[in-house]
């Protein structure tokens, strides 16, 4: 009999059973070394073998000594010398019930008592356990690390915190979702961040903004564009924390704010080291400081900056709005439409305009409104100086240093070509352009005489200019787009590859979206939204557009898992059924009419 190696330990012992069905352990001649008494025996590992007695497991050393009394439910091994347990449980139709978990060394010491209803799986060194309704937290060398008294609490972030909640209050039988009770955050050492005092708490997060899409299905085409490329100004804001249990607070967190007001105000500001920066209450509203200066809000809506070093208000009235502070720069509105660059010491370093838009690659596009007829675009930088004057009827935010931009008119009755500034205010691809997106991907939209095209970063045409109408290109880069001949695009889109320069498949599809947005290397396409399909970039038809968009997408998913390389008629009758919602909401005990069922 060939004989199983088990570590440096026990190498000639090897479980064995006897006629009544006993297990013990012999050597390699067969020879009985341990005695035939147990119902289980599994091999040696590193010294010790588990053995089972009725519904109750232990372990055992080569001379049979029970390093572990064979009393627990469950035995299982946290690492070389560890073991997870289980004990009190009761076995009801083969099921075991009521155990209690703890975990035990390999001399059968009891390192945490199995007395916990639950024990999670550890994480970067963590697991939460639970006593009755209360959580804490054990490092994986068995020390508690987060007392068990919080009845709700969060997972650790990746940087090394978690919140936990003292009183919370789960409604209508939720054992996930709570509101109220008091809040606090720790770190991984057990160390408190945030006192568990407060009746809310979250983190402080560097924040971009774009307006939601109603909002910006309201505005005109320049403004939406400047809104959906530029978001808000850099800034530090509040990051509520999700009132569900085992959410995380934000990996991105600058700091923690605390507060006993529901909405947050008059909050105590903490660093990640829990160091407190700033008090409960002695504003309306702070925020985390950059660059040593905190914005805050006063109890007439309206803000300041406050040094953190000295506790001095940087401006002696209070102004309508601040930004935090960016390389030391930031931008403030004085009153409503009135924005500048401000230092550190507060003195302006720019002129006055009706808007500043957030600093990309080291240059802000700002907003005038000197000319009472129209509104004008120009861009500053850093220091405050203007590069570009502000008398172009756009400039969008640079993309790596390209501004797609128009020069206001000279003729009101039409518009002026328009090109690409660099961010020194010089034109790196000339006017010569009736319409033009930003650039992605290192290409760009765009449209002159001759119809829509696509240019690389030196102005080149990579799609000729010739088409009635062509679709936005994916972010992600994948060489492959929609072109029309059809200028509302009705008539539908046809596939173009961008290295051939050529229409690679004449079949138009008027809904689609773009190569590698939902599947790699196809895209979805089809005649409306009740009637989708997928397109390899070839053109070839790979499902059938029979489809709705979740059924199309469910469809692909299943002939990728089953490494399917066709698609039959069956398997559109077979995807039709599954996706039936009729057919799906019928439960186990339910009859479903022969209609509904596969075949």
């Amino acid at each position: 009999m060939a004989l199983a190696t088990f570590g440096a330990y026990a190498l000639d012992l090897i479980p064995a059973q006897n006629e009544k069905g006993k297990w013990g352990y012999v050597d390699e001649n067969g020879k009985k070394v341990i005695s035939y008494k147990y119902d289980e025996a599994r091999p040696f590992e590193k010294g010790l073998a588990m053995v089972r007695k009725g519904d109750s497991y232990g372990m055992i050393n080569e001379n049979a000594k029970e390093v572990l009394p064979v009393k627990y439910d469950i035995i299982e091994r946290h690492n070389s010398y560890i073991f997870r347990v289980a004990a009190g449980g009761k076995h009801k139709d083969g099921v075991l019930l009521d155990e209690k978990y703890g975990f035990v060394d390999d001399s059968g010491k009891e390192l945490l008592k199995p007395e916990y209803d639950e024990i999670g799986n550890f994480a970067d060194g963590l697991a939460y356990i639970k006593k009755g309704q209360l959580y804490g937290y054990v490092n994986d060398k068995i020390d508690i690390v987060i007392p068990c008294k919080y009845n709700a609490i969060g997972s650790f972030t990746k940087t090394g915190y978690v919140w936990a909640c003292e009183g919370a209050k789960f409604e209508n039988g939720s054992t996930s979702s709570f509101s109220g009770g008091k809040y606090g955050i720790f770190d991984r050492e057990g160390k408190v961040i945030v006192p568990v005092k407060y009746k809310t708490a979250g983190s402080f997060i560097p924040f971009v903004y774009v307006p939601s899409k109603e909002t910006l299905d309201k505005m005109e085409i320049i403004s939406r564009t400047m809104e959906e490329e530029a978001g808000s100004h850099y800034l530090i804001r509040k990051q509520v924390m999700p009132h569900v249990v085992f959410s995380k607070l934000r990996e991105d967190a600058q700091g923690f704010y605390a507060s006993n007001n529901s909405d947050g105000s008059k909050n105590a500001v903490f660093d990640l080291n829990g160091q407190i920066i700033v008090k409960e209450g002695k504003y309306n509203h702070a925020f985390y400081p950059t660059d040593g200066m905190m914005p805050i809000i006063d109890k007439k809506g309206r803000y300041n900056f406050v040094n953190v070093s000295t506790g001095n208000f940087l401006f002696k009235q209070s102004v309508y709005n601040v930004w935090a502070f960016q390389d030391g720069v930031a931008v403030i509105n004085r009153e409503k439409d009135s924005a500048e660059l401000i230092n550190l010491e507060g003195d302006p370093i720019s002129s006055t305009y009706k808007e500043i838009y957030p600093r990309t690659d080291g240059v802000y596009i700002v907003k005038s409104d000197a000319d009472s007829e129209y509104i004008y675009y120009g861009v500053i930088n850093a220091k405050g100086r203007e590069i570009v004057p502000a008398n172009y009827a756009f400039i969008f935010p640079p993309v790596n240093g390209l501004m797609a931009s128009r020069p206001k008119r000279s003729n009101p009755d039409k518009l002026e070509p328009a090109g690409y500034l660099n961010t020194k205010g010089e034109w790196a691809i000339e006017p010569q352009f009736e319409y033009l997106y930003s650039f992605k991907n290192d290409i760009a939209l765009v449209k002159n005489a001759d119809g829509w095209g696509f240019i690389d970063r030196d102005g080149n045409q990579v799609v000729t200019c010739q088409w009635a109408s062509t679709k936005i290109p994916w972010p992600e880069k994948n060489g492959f787009h929609w072109v029309s001949d059809d200028e509302s695009g009705k008539a539908g889109y046809m596939i173009f590859d961008m290295a051939q320069n050529k229409v690679v498949s004449t079949d138009k599809y008027p809904w689609n979206r773009n190569f590698g947005q939902d599947f790699e290397g196809v895209a979805l396409a089809g005649l409306d939204s009740e009637h989708i399909g997928i397109v390899d970039t070839k053109g070839n038809v790979i499902i059938p557009t029979v489809f709705t968009f979740d059924e199309v997408t469910n469809a692909y998913r299943y002939l990728l898992d089953n490494n399917k390389t066709d698609w039959e008629e069956f398997d559109t009758y077979k995807a039709k059924l599954y996706s039936n919602p009729k057919r799906n909401k019928a439960r186990l005990n339910h009859k479903i009419e022969s209609s509904l069922w596969d075949y």
